[in-house]
């Protein structure tokens, strides 16, 4: 019976210490869930905010992009004598321009309206003028449909 009684009390400590090692790995299951649940719910409210914020830009790129088609439909719209003059252009406002110009980040759209306002600048002709929006009319139309990413 001695033997029984220690038996028992051997598979009883060893059931006791299984059960309070079953209930330790549960507690720290629990927690470590309900740590993930805690980011998930953060990562789901960043998520609906940063989509919202996107909804406004792409509704702002909509905008700009039916702007940019009535500039552009304007400016096609005009027919001047190959003649035509400014008589002259601000200093200030040409070297303002020209910082500008400087300031755009596609390599090849800042090239070309760099050589349009210079050609403009030095022939002051209105055609050379409707030259350089047409090509920042070109950008914003292609920036604003994604077309090819800004380098």
């Amino acid at each position: 019976m001695k033997i029984y009684l220690i038996i028992i009390t051997i598979f009883f400590i060893l059931v006791v210490v299984f059960a309070g090692y079953s209930y330790w790995q549960y507690s720290k299951n629990i927690k470590q869930y309900q740590e993930i649940s805690d980011q998930l719910d953060i990562c789901l409210k960043e998520k609906s905010i940063i989509e919202a914020e996107l909804s406004e830009v792409e509704r702002q790129l909509n905008a700009i992009s039916k702007t940019t088609a009535v500039l552009r439909e304007s400016i096609e719209s005009f027919i001047i004598p190959g003649d035509l003059k400014v008589l002259s252009i601000g200093s200030k406002e040409s070297l303002e321009i020209e910082k500008r110009i400087n300031e755009i980040e596609d390599k090849t759209d800042r090239i070309l309206a760099d050589d349009h306002w210079n050609d403009f600048k030095s022939s002051r002709l209105f055609n050379s003028f409707f030259s350089f929006l047409r090509d920042l009319i070109n950008n914003l139309e292609r920036i604003s449909a994604n077309k090819e990413p800004i380098k």
